[in-house]
């Protein structure tokens, strides 16, 4: 298709050159509308900012949360630095930490260091806050904080230490958790957080310590805390003990260790995992499931079509259809299209499938999958459509387009968001009149989606 070029913000846009000039005009004045509302909105919310209750205040992240907003953060800095309302810093210091978003760090130390003055929830919070950025510079103050025994911050301390630690620190931080376990002996419920945290540092400083626990088995709340930590540190030094644990009288324990072997290789993990898959315990077969496919082992494939096929948990039918997917090759790719165009496969795992399928190969499925869409939408069938559409809506791939101008010539706003997400994953610049209307709509929260999909675009 020949095309011509809109300006839009000083940048050049393509467009057909069969769009009328009427159109070309109404679409260029729909992006300066879109953009001049999108700054009387910005307004507006700095305003809620200065001068909001924190219910308000509230409302508003809560709105920077579902559009994934920055724009504010400079402003919202300002206020955690100068407000004196508990409710809205911690709003505010939550809103940073779920968003792993560093600029606090020195507002959440000195929350710390005066928390005699200060309530026990903005405490917390600028603990949490610490250790979501991983800011390896407050261990001194989040040990000298665990050291006076102040319990309501014990668990989020000792947790923010395991976390808040890299290269340069991570054999340090192991070695002072592990003495602190030793010496000072604490709660079963703290001894729990220390060997998670443990986990958490990555360091193969903890190995030998927390193969102990596993191999004491005294209580199976800490064994399995320490098999989630083994796994998360991956020293091979661990396998044989993971293994052993993997044949336990506790089924819980035996569940965790399967867990656990996800992050190992070799033919004895290979070996432990079919194993498992003949476990009575659903949770053991779902986590042999599991490792199956973030290990990627092509030997479990007939494994987990027996699960699909047999399997009377759905949790596990569910699982064993993500780990096809993650395998990933022709016959787990065979497997699951045979399943989805199958009667008798519940719609739950049609939706599974496809969502598989389109990762592997969206060039080689979509077409079979809008097939299934058009078909669950003439039977009224809702949630399948859903679902496909939701799967669909991740598809990158030139051959989606047409399901993509249906769905922006749809009334309904679901679907014309559904239409954006696809065009700016495919970055379909034909598409750039159809997102421009939207730009200039009444619906804030689409408008908005649209101005990123056209910046996106440029």
């Amino acid at each position: 298709m020949r095309s011509a070029l809109l300006i839009y913000s000083g940048k050049w846009l393509s467009v057909p050159t069969n769009m009328t000039v009427k159109f070309l005009l109404g679409a260029y004045c729909a992006l300066v509308t879109a953009a001049f509302c999108t700054a009387q909105d910005e307004a507006l919310q700095r305003d809620t900012l200065k001068y909001g209750t924190d219910n308000e205040i509230s409302a508003l992240i809560n709105t920077l949360k579902k559009d994934n907003a920055d724009y504010l953060d400079n402003d919202l800095t300002q206020i955690v630095q100068n407000t004196k309302n508990s409710k809205i810093k911690s709003q505010i210091i939550g809103f940073f930490a779920e968003r792993e978003k560093k600029g606090l760090e020195n507002d959440a130390i000195y929350i710390i260091e005066n928390r005699d003055e200060i309530e026990s929830s903005n405490v917390l919070s600028a603990i949490d806050y610490l250790r979501a950025i991983k800011y390896t510079k407050a261990q001194d103050v989040l040990r000298a904080l665990l050291e006076v025994d102040e319990e309501v911050y014990t668990n989020a301390v000792i947790k923010a230490i395991g976390t808040a630690t890299d290269a340069t620190n991570a054999d340090s931080t192991a070695d002072y958790l592990i003495s602190y376990y030793q010496e000072k002996n604490p709660a079963d419920d703290f001894q729990r957080s220390v060997i998670l945290a443990l986990g958490e540092t990555r360091s193969k400083r903890a190995t030998a310590f927390l193969n102990g626990i596993i191999s004491e088995n005294e209580r199976a709340g800490l064994t399995i805390a320490a098999l989630s930590s083994v796994a998360n540190i991956a020293d091979d030094n661990s396998l044989n003990v993971v293994i052993h644990a993997a044949s336990s009288k506790d089924p819980v324990i035996r569940a965790a260790s399967v867990e656990a072997l996800g992050s190992f290789n070799g033919d004895a993990t290979v070996k432990a995992l079919l194993d498992a898959f003949r476990d009575s315990f659903y949770k053991t077969r779902l986590a042999a499931v599991k490792s199956a496919g973030k290990r990627r082992i092509k030997e479990a494939v007939p494994y987990l079509k027996f699960r699909i096929e047999k399997d009377d948990v759905p949790a596990v039918q569910d699982e064993a259809v993500r780990s096809l997917g993650l395998i990933g090759d022709n016959e787990s790719n065979n497997i699951l299209e045979s399943f989805f165009d199958d009667k008798k496969t519940a719609d739950r795992l049609k939706i599974i499938i496809a969502e598989m399928l389109i990762k592997t190969n969206a060039d080689e499925f979509t077409d079979k999958i809008i097939a299934k869409l058009d078909e669950s939408k003439r039977l009224n069938q809702k949630q399948l459509y859903k679902g496909l559409i939701n799967a669909l809506s991740k598809a990158e791939t030139p051959r989606i387009q047409p399901l993509v101008a249906r769905l922006f010539a749809s009334k309904d706003a679901t679907d014309k968001a559904y239409a954006l997400e696809l065009t700016a994953i495919n970055k379909f610049g034909n598409f750039a009149p159809e997102v421009g209307h939207l730009a200039s709509e009444s619906n804030s929260g689409l408008a908005r989606k649209a101005k990123e999909v056209l910046e996106k675009l440029q």
